[in-house]
Formats: structure tokens, sequence, C-alpha cells
């Protein structure tokens, strides 16, 4: 859920004080915890419609996929 994901962000982000990296997704790599911010920025901008999208299939089922260059999102078409 788009809407619970930018929710978690903005608690995240009001913990940045306490950490140095984020662990996104289900990645093995670190990331710079400056990375948040612009997580929620591209999650509120798909769920405003801004977004620019492209239809993938994933394993037989289509998707929207939202590439930021900073990460990609894998939504619901």
């Amino acid at each position: 859920n788009m809407d619970d994901y930018v929710r978690s962000l903005t608690h995240l982000e009001s913990f940045t004080d306490r950490f140095d990296e984020i662990w996104p997704s289900h990645g093995d790599i670190p990331a710079d915890k400056e990375l948040i911010p612009k997580l929620s920025q591209a999650a509120e901008s798909i769920l405003k419609g801004e977004a620019k999208g492209h239809t993938a299939d994933l394993f037989g089922s289509p998707i929207m996929v939202y590439d930021f260059g900073f990460a990609s999102f894998l939504c619901d078409p």
C-alpha cells in the first residue's frame, strides 16, 4: 500500500538522527539515509499520478514500473 509506505518513510525520517544508513527493499546493500526523502517524494508522485511508468510482465502478471534512477517501484497496474 503506497499510502502506508509514505507514512512509514515519514515516520522513519523522524529518527534519522539515530542512524546513518538504511537497508531498503529486499536488497543486501545499505543506502544513505538521505535516500528517505527521495523515496517519499517518488512515492507521492506515483500517488498523485505525476510519475511516468511503463507496463511490464512479472511472472505472468502485468505491473507498472516507475523508475526514478535511484529506485524503481513495482506497482499494480
